[in-house]
């Protein structure tokens, strides 16, 4: 397997309880991690640091956490954007998932199954980019021929 660096993930939801929680589940795993409660801030902050994945709430104060996903998703595409919810409704993750979502998760998951999961979407972004980067490769050698 790969060994990747420990990634850095933005936590971005107005909930005091689960940005703390996510926190030590991360931390306790040697992750760097920053913790934003609105999309104004996680704006203003992935502007000045890179994060491998963003662990996005779905109702924040200022904008809908799926509407956030679509701008990162688009305006960041190395980041791993996984969608946190307490909301069990299937339409969510449907929506979560058109809008670029590499993940979807509850809230109420045990810590084992938040790590698995963030670092299966973590690692499918780390094959992505390693696959753009074989195919540029692949386009330079073409182009000199």
């Amino acid at each position: 397997m790969i060994k990747m660096d420990k990634p850095r993930i933005l936590i971005i939801d107005d909930g005091a309880g689960i940005c703390e929680t996510l926190a030590d589940i991360f931390q306790e795993k040697g992750y760097s991690i920053a913790i934003v409660n609105t999309g104004h801030e996680a704006a203003n902050i992935v502007k000045t640091m890179l994060f491998d994945a963003a662990l996005i709430g779905i109702d924040l104060p200022d904008i809908k956490g799926t509407a956030l996903l679509r701008i990162l998703a688009r305006d960041y595409p190395w980041m791993a954007c996984i969608i946190i919810t307490a909301n069990n409704s299937q339409n969510y993750a449907i929506e979560a998932l058109k809008g670029g979502a590499r993940g979807y998760f509850l809230k109420s998951l045990i810590a084992e199954e938040v790590l698995i999961r963030i670092n299966e979407a973590l690692y499918k972004q780390h094959l992505r980019r390693e696959l753009e980067k074989s195919e540029e490769r692949n386009r330079c050698i073409v182009r000199k021929k």
